[in-house]
Formats: C-alpha cells, sequence, structure tokens
C-alpha cells in the first residue's frame, strides 16, 4: 500500500469553506472585514428599498468597544496579569501588544492618527532616561495598544433601512445557509452569491463569537405596514451550513414600521479603513443620487474619534428596477442546457427553445430543431434528450447566427451621477451595477484602458495637468468579477475592454469639441477685453487729431497740391474736412461718442464671432448625429 492510501476523503459544507477562506470574499483581515460588513449589509438595505420603489433611506450606526469594555458588554469578566511570562516572546522580548490586551485599561486612539489625544507637554518633551518606571509603562502599554493588533478593537454595526423587510418565516433560511439567494438568475444585481450578509454573521462567529440581530417588518406595498415586527437572533451552524436560531419571535408594531435593521459585532480596524468606508460612502452617494446615507460613528474609550456623515438625496427620480430575462442561446453550455431540461415546464422541444430561452420564436425553433436531423423532433419530451443529444443541441444553439441580440431593456443603468470636482490628473472611479469598486484598482479594466489606451493629447486634454474626472458605470446580467469579492473586472475580456474604450472615446470626441468652443470664446473673450481696455486711449488720440485738424482748418491752412487730379482730391478732402469741422462744432463729435462708437463696434463684431461660432456648433451636432 502506498503512503498516502490510509488518507480519508473529506467534505466541507460551503460555509465551512468559506469561513476558511474568507479571504476570497472580501475578509482578508481584521480590517478590511470590518469594511466589507458595512459593505455588504449596506448594499443589501439599497437592494431591499429599490426591489419596491422606495426611495432608500439608510441608517448606519458603527460603536467601537476596546477588547475590555467588549468583555463587559457581552458580561465576561476582564482579568489582571497573573504569569506575566506568558505574555513574553520566546527570545525574551515583551509582546507589550499580548500583554497589554489583558490589562483592564481603556484603548487609546492610534499612533500618528489626527483624532490621537496629546500627550501632557512634560512627559512629550522628556527623554526615556527622565521617565519613572511607571511612566515607562504607561507609554510602552500605549504603543503596544495602538501599533498593533487589530482584533484589541471591537465594532456594533447595525444597519437600518425603509425596504421590502424579510419574511418572518424565512429569515433563519436568508441569512443562515451561505450560497441561497434571492438574486440567481438572469437579472442586474449588485449580489449574485448569497454570500454578503452571511460572511458578515460568519465573521462574527470567529471574530466575537455573537450572532447577529435582526429586527424586520415586511410588506411589499409601500402603502401598507406591516401588521408585526420580527426578531430574530441567529448564526451559522458552520458544519451544516445551516441556520442556528437562538430567538424568532413577533412584536408588536404600533408604529407601522417597514424595513429590517440589521446588527452584527466584529472585530477590526476602524483607523486603517475610516477613509475607505467614507470614500465607498461618498461614492455610493454619487451612484445613487436618490438615497440618503447617515453614518455615525462613536467610541466609548475615545469620544473625539466620533464621526458622523450624512449625504442627502439629491434626486427623486428612481432609476426603473431592472427585471430577470432568460439566457440567450448564443451563451448557453451543456451544464445550463441540462439544468434548463430539468427545470423546464414544457411537454415538447419546440416549446422549450421558445420559453425556456431567449430570442427564439416558433418559426426559427422548427428550423433549428429540423437541422439538428435525425433523433429530434418538435413534438418529444425534453426530458427524452440524451447527453450526446444535448452536446448537439448546445452546439447548434451556438453556431446559429439568427438570434436577435441580448434586449438591453432589462438593465437598469444609474441615470445622472452627481459628479464632484477632481484633483489634477485622470482620476478614475469605477462602478458595477451600482457598486464603487474600490481596490485593485491598477488591474481593472476601466483604468487600464484609461491610462493606457486613450490619447489624452489628441482631445486637446493635458493628462498630467489638467483635472480629469472618469467616471465608468457598467450594467450587466452577470459582471465579470475577478474574485467573489467584488472588487475588479479583470482586462482580459474583450468585449468590455472595447466597450470601455468605445465609450470613453465618443466622451473625448464630445469633449474635444466642448473643449474647442471654450477656448475660442476664451479668446474672444479675451480679445474684447483688451479692445475695450484701450477704448478711452484710442478715443481721446482720435479725437485730438479731430481738434488738431480743426484749428489748422480755422488757420487758413491749405494742403497744397498740382494737376487736376490733385484738386479733384482736395476738393473731396475740403468736403470731407467741412463735415468733420460741423460735427466738432455741434458737438455731434466728441471724445465721449467716439467711445460709444468703438464700444458699439467692438460688441457687433463680438456678436458676428458668436453667431458663426453658434452655426458650426449647429454643423457639428448635425453631423455627429447622422
Amino acid at each position: 500500500m502506498g503512503k498516502g492510501s490510509g488518507e480519508a476523503v473529506k467534505s466541507k459544507s460551503p460555509a465551512e469553506f468559506f469561513a476558511d477562506n474568507q479571504n476570497i470574499a472580501g475578509f482578508d483581515n481584521a480590517g478590511k472585514s470590518l469594511y466589507t460588513t458595512i459593505r455588504e449589509l449596506v448594499e443589501n438595505s439599497l437592494d431591499a428599498a429599490e426591489s419596491i420603489g422606495a426611495l432608500p433611506h439608510i441608517s448606519l450606526t458603527i460603536e467601537e468597544f476596546t477588547e475590555e469594555e467588549f468583555n463587559e458588554h457581552r458580561g465576561m469578566d476582564n482579568r489582571d496579569v497573573v504569569d506575566a511570562g506568558l505574555f513574553k516572546a520566546s527570545g525574551g522580548k515583551k509582546s507589550t501588544s499580548k500583554a497589554t490586551k489583558a490589562l483592564p485599561k481603556p484603548a487609546v486612539a492610534e499612533e500618528g492618527s489626527a483624532d490621537d489625544p496629546q500627550e501632557p507637554s512634560a512627559a512629550a518633551g522628556a527623554t526615556a532616561a527622565d521617565l519613572d518606571p511607571k511612566e515607562k509603562k504607561a507609554k510602552n502599554d500605549k504603543k503596544g495598544r495602538s501599533k498593533g493588533d487589530s482584533h484589541s478593537l471591537y465594532y456594533r454595526v447595525k444597519c437600518k433601512d425603509n425596504g421590502v423587510g424579510m419574511p418572518h418565516d424565512k429569515i433563519p433560511d436568508m441569512l443562515g445557509v451561505v450560497l441561497s439567494s434571492s438574486k440567481y438568475g438572469v437579472r442586474q444585481a449588485r449580489g449574485k452569491y448569497g454570500m454578503g450578509a452571511k460572511m458578515a454573521l460568519i465573521w462574527s462567529k470567529k471574530s466575537t463569537g455573537l450572532p447577529i440581530q435582526v429586527v424586520s417588518g415586511c410588506s411589499s406595498d409601500v402603502k401598507d405596514p406591516p401588521n408585526f415586527l420580527t426578531k430574530c437572533v441567529l448564526d451559522i451552524d458552520i458544519y451544516k451550513n445551516r441556520p442556528s436560531v437562538h430567538e424568532h419571535v413577533k412584536l408588536p408594531n404600533p408604529e407601522g414600521w417597514r424595513g429590517t435593521e440589521m446588527t452584527v459585532c466584529v472585530s477590526g480596524n476602524w483607523q486603517t479603513y475610516k477613509s475607505r468606508v467614507l470614500q465607498y460612502l461618498q461614492q455610493l452617494a454619487i451612484i445613487t443620487p436618490y438615497a440618503e446615507l447617515e453614518l455615525e460613528y462613536h467610541s466609548h474609550a475615545n469620544p473625539k474619534k466620533d464621526l458622523t456623515a450624512v449625504y442627502r438625496r439629491r434626486s427623486e427620480q428612481m432609476p426603473p428596477l431592472a427585471y430577470e430575462v432568460k439566457h440567450h442561446p448564443g451563451s448557453v453550455n451543456n451544464l445550463l442546457v441540462q439544468q434548463l431540461i430539468h427545470r423546464t415546464k414544457c411537454k415538447d422541444l419546440v416549446g422549450f427553445l421558445m420559453k425556456d430561452l431567449s430570442s427564439i420564436d416558433r418559426p426559427l425553433s422548427e428550423r433549428i430543431i429540423a437541422e439538428l436531423g435525425e433523433g429530434f423532433h418538435p413534438k418529444m419530451q425534453p426530458s427524452a434528450l440524451t447527453v450526446k443529444m444535448v452536446s448537439r443541441l448546445t452546439q447548434m444553439l451556438r453556431d446559429v447566427k439568427r438570434f436577435k441580440p441580448p434586449d438591453g431593456a432589462c438593465l437598469s443603468p444609474a441615470g445622472e451621477y452627481n459628479l464632484r470636482q477632481v484633483k489634477e490628473g485622470v482620476n478614475v472611479y469605477r462602478f458595477a451595477n451600482r457598486i464603487p469598486l474600490l481596490f485593485e484598482a491598477g488591474s481593472d479594466v476601466v483604468t487600464r484602458v484609461a491610462m493606457k489606451r486613450i490619447n489624452w493629447s489628441s482631445y486637446k486634454v493635458d493628462h498630467k495637468r489638467d483635472k480629469i474626472g472618469v467616471f465608468v458605470s457598467t450594467v450587466s446580467t452577470k459582471i465579470p468579477f475577478k474574485g467573489t469579492s467584488k472588487e475588479y473586472i479583470g482586462d482580459d475580456t474583450e468585449e468590455i475592454k472595447k466597450a470601455v474604450k468605445h465609450a470613453l472615446q465618443q466622451c473625448c470626441q464630445q469633449l474635444r469639441t466642448h473643449l474647442l468652443r471654450r477656448n475660442a470664446l476664451r479668446e474672444q473673450k479675451e480679445r474684447k477685453k483688451v479692445l475695450t481696455k484701450y477704448i478711452p486711449d484710442v478715443s481721446r488720440a482720435v479725437f485730438g487729431l479731430l481738434t488738431a485738424m480743426q484749428k489748422r482748418a480755422r488757420d487758413g491752412e491749405e494742403d497744397k497740391g498740382g494737376g487736376a487730379g490733385g484738386a479733384s482730391k482736395r476738393a473731396r478732402g475740403a468736403t470731407a474736412k467741412t463735415q468733420i469741422m460741423a460735427s466738432l462744432d455741434s458737438k455731434e463729435v466728441t471724445e465721449k461718442t467716439l467711445a460709444a462708437g468703438l464700444s458699439a463696434a467692438v460688441n457687433q463684431h463680438d456678436a458676428e464671432a458668436a453667431k458663426e461660432e453658434s452655426v458650426a456648433a449647429g454643423r457639428g451636432t448635425h453631423s455627429r448625429q447622422v
């Protein structure tokens, strides 16, 4: 027998697998896990509100506890260190972070943060030798707590929404079974895997041992308030992938509240991921301007870290709700066709192709079946197809070119953005099914296209000095995220790469036209400004010249010239002089009237230039529409 012949084959439940491999779901470390927990809860709340057409109102509350405070909160005693040797590293060095975790002292903010309380001036200016042993120990304890173990801080995260709520009987399975979801199918959705809230529950179980608490009032009609509320306290049986329910009761609902309030206690690191959470909420406010988002952060140990942020609703208009569609025949595979055959309610093959796939009508269905050849018949039952017949059918569906493209009407684009000022250079903002993507930017298709495949200079844009905001929102029934954590879209998806490049080029072309027009208007205004600036000097000089001419005429000075031609010129000049002299004598021509005339000429030239620019812009718009 071989060396490994005695090894037993083991299997894991989905919950156990993701508990062991939480990084693939965005729970890489304590800080990232806190961020991902917040994101998953907020996105579930947005989905719940949008599903019934309610303008989302989401309140997010985060409370920070030290380990000592958290132990008191869950009824555990804080004990002093008895055997200090247990907290010394094997090399003889003290592991201050572990030792201080056991000490019942309040934690302080991380070193170097803007929210840190300042050290007393005497201690801050003293050297290590100047401090007495108690002061040294206090300073070392602070360093140990501030630098290190992200598990030394705990957070109670509460997310409340005004969405559809959760049905009383389904709450345990909705939250306590990994990979169960109402979002499976061909439909645009923020979540796809049925993992978001479940992973938060698993992380809570791993890091704090506490279950989650849900209070929900369920009603699919915004005008019909729920008759009762449901309170459910549960966690997950990791090995069976089943909910472990601690409490599941109905409560009165005198205020008629509808929605869900979910509370979860997790270990985390707010100081490291604070900026990411705020960035996420800011970008969420951009992509969902119809939502109102509130964040309240409270630290029991250090009130200076408290934070409140509110992102007001800026639009009452919600995009249309995305709806589920059937699979397009050109995208099927053997396994999918077998699944559709297993689930179909159609009694014949022709009906199966028509009703379980999109873009196929009866004549086309009959033509496909006829092309399949011997063994296939329009009236045969789909369940009668063998494995080879399924493969033949799948190949045929992929090869046929008569199918209409997928209908984009099922999707729900983001609509208008609320774009804000950005810093110099190219600033890329990525969204996928209205989810802000904050991580792995360098690997994302949008960033790569914007940075490497767009020649900004050809569009009159200085990509290093100008402030350029690139906002790309991708909506689809299936976003090809790299990994289940939904952090970026790979650069290897040719269709998306081409679509992003084409969209940016179209926007850049419009931007180029706008910049040319803006620059022309700017030059025109500058020219008018310069001309207007010198009008007083020019009018004064012209009036002085005319006054001098008038004086010479009165002194009897005449131009001299010979021949008939000269006489004729002198006659015309005399007539002009006479008219000018008369205008000067009557005060019709003054320095003020000359200035007014020059101003009118400048304004007329400016109006004609603007008219020509408008006509040129109209021709450009017409040519683009054609």
